[in-house]
C-alpha cells in the first residue's frame, strides 16, 4: 500500500520587521484643494484669454506684414509702369526733335519756342509706411498777382488778429482778481445773540400787530354806539 502523501505548506513568507507608518494629511493643503475650485477655475478661464489674446496678436502681425509685402508689389509694379511710360515719353520727344532739325532755321526758332514746355509737376508718388499707403499728389500752380495781394492782405489781417489777442490776454492778465470772502463759523456767543436777535423782532412784529387788531376793534364799537 502506498502511503498517503500529506499537503506540503506554503513556503512561509518573511514577515517584514517594524511597524507599519503613519499616514498624515496637511490640513491646508487639504482645505485649499476643497475650497478652491472656484480659484482654479477662474485661473484657467485667465490662462485661456492670454492665450487667446497672445494668438490674436500673432495673427495680427501675420495679417500685417501680408499686406506690408502686398503693397510693396504693388508699389514696386506702379514704379515700373512709371518708369516705363516715361521712357517712352522721352523716346517720342527725341523722335519729334530730329524731325524738327531738318526745317528751316526759322521754322526752328518757332518751333523751339512751342516744343519747350515747363517741367511737368502734375505727378503722383506714393510711399509706404509699415502700417500706412499713402499718395502724394504734386500739381504746378499759377502764380497770379492778385492772389499774391490777397495772401499779403490775409497775411496781414491775420497779424492783426494775433496782435488784438495778445492785448486782451495781456488786459484779462492785468486786471484785479476780486478776492473770495472766507466762510466762517460762528461761535456759540454770536449764535446765542442772534437767536436774541430774532426772538426780539418777532416779539416786535407780534406787538405790533396787536396794537393794530386792538385799534381796529376800538373804532367799530364806536361806531356801533352812535348809530343807536
Amino acid at each position: 500500500m502506498r502511503k498517503s502523501q500529506k499537503p506540503m505548506a506554503p513556503p512561509s513568507r518573511k514577515r517584514k520587521s517594524g511597524t507599519t507608518e503613519e499616514l498624515t494629511f496637511d490640513a491646508t493643503a487639504r482645505r485649499e484643494y476643497l475650497t478652491g475650485f472656484h480659484k482654479r477655475k477662474l485661473q484657467r478661464i485667465k490662462l485661456a484669454q492670454e492665450e487667446a489674446a497672445r494668438r490674436e496678436k500673432e495673427e495680427r502681425i501675420v495679417e500685417r506684414k501680408k499686406l506690408r509685402d502686398s503693397r510693396k508689389e504693388e508699389l514696386e509694379s506702379h514704379i515700373a509702369e512709371l518708369q516705363s511710360l516715361s521712357r517712352k515719353a522721352a523716346a517720342q520727344a527725341n523722335g519729334d526733335t530730329d524731325g524738327d532739325n531738318d526745317s528751316d532755321s526759322s521754322g526752328d526758332d518757332t518751333s523751339d519756342s512751342e516744343a519747350e514746355e515747363p517741367e511737368e509737376l502734375n505727378k503722383q508718388e506714393e510711399y509706404i509706411d509699415e502700417d500706412k499707403f499713402t499718395t502724394v499728389t504734386i500739381e504746378a500752380m499759377d502764380m497770379d498777382p492778385t492772389e499774391e495781394v490777397d495772401s499779403e492782405t490775409e497775411r496781414a489781417n491775420e497779424k492783426k488778429r494775433e496782435d488784438a489777442e495778445k492785448e486782451k490776454e495781456k488786459a484779462k492778465k492785468k486786471k484785479p482778481k476780486e478776492k473770495k470772502k472766507k466762510f466762517r463759523y460762528l461761535t456759540k456767543t454770536e449764535r446765542k445773540a442772534d437767536r436774541v436777535k430774532v426772538r426780539t423782532r418777532l416779539a416786535k412784529r407780534r406787538e405790533k400787530f396787536k396794537v393794530a387788531d386792538e385799534a381796529k376793534g376800538s373804532g367799530t364799537k364806536g361806531k356801533g354806539k352812535k348809530k343807536r
